[in-house]
């Protein structure tokens, strides 16, 4: 399955737009400003019903307008049978349907539609704090098996009682014990799955280190679990939160043994979080039939010639739709995305 055509009405710069996407490559070329990265954020809408620029979905909607409209054309690979993703959204109702009838779960649009994205704020799995990589696991975790949402609910169901027991002022000690117990048994579940996923992680970002790059470093996940203490009980109370648990791990990314946040470059960097995407979406093909689109926003153009050269190489050989946006892709570059067979959109 794969993505064929996008209509947009009334989504920030665009009062109707539709873009046709008939080739596996993609490249989206215009200057700043005219709606490159708004074409990236409504097809990674269609997957999350969320945006990755803001928290706000009002904040999509066209200036003096009171609702957008997305919709996607999606087309079995041997076939002509189709289906449609759309969703309108007014600041008082929002409303999804896959296949013109209204969808009864979250998890019907990840059935035939899944969506990576890379954007330049994706070096914060990196450089930013914990929040911010385990939100890439659990959303990797996620895309992998949608079923990881609903153990994440249950784990935060809990956290919420145990915090609202320590909020009270009828604090009661088994109760405690009880919620206690209850958050180290589902931490346990919930670290024992991502220390697995960061592992296969690790195995192919090294596989494809070695294979592609002269870089004489191997990359590393070092899972950091926030346990419980005995003597946590009496801080608990004061700070009215709990203070250990799955919810406030982290890991660190090391390169040569070394923290990649402190002592990698740049360059570096950059490298680790885009082939941390790549494999991503490799391992998430293994396990998925329908459509996947990995959107790259601006984000390869600061490698040297050789290093964007290999990372085309790889990223046309995960055979899944690509979609870059670049307002200023080196001619030499953009002409390896068009040996490949990419379509270039002007907006």
């Amino acid at each position: 399955m794969y993505l064929s055509k996008l209509q947009l009405q009334n989504l920030r710069c665009f009062s109707d737009k539709e873009l046709e996407f008939d080739q596996k490559i993609t490249l989206i070329e215009g200057l700043n400003g005219s709606g490159k990265t708004t074409i990236i954020e409504a097809l990674y809408y269609l997957c999350y019903l969320r945006s990755f620029r803001t928290n706000i979905t009002q904040d999509l909607i066209s200036f003096e307008r009171d609702s957008f409209f997305i919709k996607a054309l999606l087309l079995k690979n041997a076939s002509l049978e189709q289906e449609t993703l759309q969703v309108g959204f007014s600041p008082a109702k929002r409303l999804v349907k896959l296949n013109n009838q209204p969808i009864e779960s979250f998890k019907q649009l990840v059935d035939s539609y899944r969506v990576v994205v890379l954007t330049e704020d994706d070096l914060n799995i990196i450089q930013g704090g914990p929040e911010v990589r385990r939100s890439f696991i659990d959303q990797y975790i996620y895309l992998q098996n949608p079923n990881w949402s609903i153990e994440m609910r249950n784990y935060k169901r809990v956290i919420d009682n145990r915090n609202a027991l320590l909020k009270s002022k009828n604090f009661d000690l088994e109760h405690y014990q009880v919620w206690t117990d209850q958050v180290i048994k589902r931490s346990e579940l919930v670290r024992n799955k991502r220390i697995m996923q960061l592992q296969a992680l690790e195995l192919e970002i090294n596989q494809i280190l070695a294979s592609n790059f002269n870089e004489e470093f191997a990359i590393e996940f070092a899972y950091q679990q926030r346990e419980w203490q005995k003597n946590m009980q009496h801080k608990e109370q004061i700070m009215e939160r709990t203070l250990f648990g799955a919810h406030l791990d982290d890991y660190q990314i090391k390169l040569c043994s070394q923290f990649s946040r402190k002592f990698a470059s740049r360059g570096q960097q950059k490298l680790v979080a885009i082939l941390m995407k790549i494999v991503q979406v490799k391992l998430l093909k293994q396990r998925f039939n329908g459509a996947i689109l990995f959107l790259l926003d601006d984000f390869v153009t600061d490698f040297d010639e050789h290093k964007i050269t290999t990372l085309f190489n790889i990223l046309h050989a995960l055979e899944v739709q690509l979609v870059f946006t670049a307002p200023n892709l080196d001619q030499k570059h953009k002409n390896i995305l068009i040996n490949y067979g990419a379509k270039v959109i002007l907006v």
